[in-house]
């Protein structure tokens, strides 16, 4: 009976600030202003987060972890990824705090997908909300693709994109954006034809670009294609990894090459060459002149 008192002091001593802390905190989830819950096939749309402490005392440590249902990324610096961390070091009583993420539909056979996201303070995230949400087929093709996937500091390269209505109505507001990592430099960063009628298409649209001397490794270009219908403004975004390389390791790199291209030739020159037939005879002659 003693033991008993003891485990659910204990347990309640525990757990019980958990419980507290997630009864008085409120979660949801709500898209960007002005948009519904469907959204098209590769489409990034912005939500929020929206946390509310409406307990009397101090929240502390409060964390979130989002995660994305079927047919749909989250996208966090330019990448793809399943779930998201969100924390608040503190929410204070009466207190309402907003966290935007961003999601992208992946496919678009339409069936309902969520979003979901566990909260709670610490580690335990014993509570959970979920909104449902449908990706439907993206009445744009957008493609994106670079001309040289490896370039040099101060080195030129070319983003090409193609554009098409596939839908049966027009979609106005059309432009395609180049989002550049830092330090990389463009004279012309956005393309803007106006509007896209049904079935008409824009290919191998380009925009340059050039890489910084202090920018080495792999870096990230996004292309995003903007329009609206009559649904509202929609983005679609197209991530490219571009590899910037010091130029020094570009002229090892060719001066090796072109080292064991010379030495292929003379190693395979060498076996291929016949020793001389004049030799040979004459080598014949003598021996035969020495008999005699």
């Amino acid at each position: 009976m003693v033991f008993s008192r003891l485990f659910f002091l204990l347990f309640f001593a525990i757990f019980l600030p958990f419980f507290v802390a997630g009864q008085g905190v409120f979660v949801s989830i709500e898209p960007e202003t002005g948009r519904g819950l469907d959204f098209y096939s590769f489409e990034v749309v912005r939500f929020r987060l929206v946390v509310s402490n409406n307990s009397g005392s101090v929240v502390e440590n409060f964390n979130a972890v989002i995660s994305a249902g079927n047919d749909l990324a989250l996208v966090v610096d330019g990448a793809e990824t399943r779930s998201q961390k969100i924390s608040f070091l503190s929410i204070a009583p009466n207190e309402t705090l907003f966290r935007e993420f961003q999601a992208k539909g992946l496919f678009s056979i339409g069936r309902k997908t969520s979003i979901r996201v566990d909260y709670g303070v610490g580690e335990e995230l014993f509570q959970s909300y979920s909104v449902g949400v449908s990706v439907k087929q993206n009445p744009v093709e957008f493609n994106a693709r670079l001309l040289k996937g490896a370039l040099e500091p101060f080195e030129e390269n070319t983003v090409v994109f193609d554009l098409k209505n596939t839908g049966t109505q027009e979609i106005s507001g059309v432009r395609v954006e180049v989002l550049l990592p830092p330090g990389f430099s463009s004279s012309e960063s956005v393309f803007s034809p106006g509007s896209l009628a049904p079935g008409q298409s824009i290919l191998n649209a380009r925009l340059g670009f050039s890489a910084p001397p202090e920018q080495v490794g792999e870096q990230n270009v996004a292309v995003k294609a903007f329009f609206s219908d009559e649904t509202g403004e929609h983005e679609i975004r197209k991530d490219i990894l571009v590899d910037v390389r010091k130029r020094e390791n570009t002229l090892v790199l060719l001066g090796l090459a072109a080292l064991l291209i010379a030495a292929l030739v003379v190693f395979f020159g060498k076996k291929k060459t016949p020793a001389p037939a004049a030799s040979v005879s004459t080598a014949a002659e003598s021996h035969a002149e020495a008999r005699h």
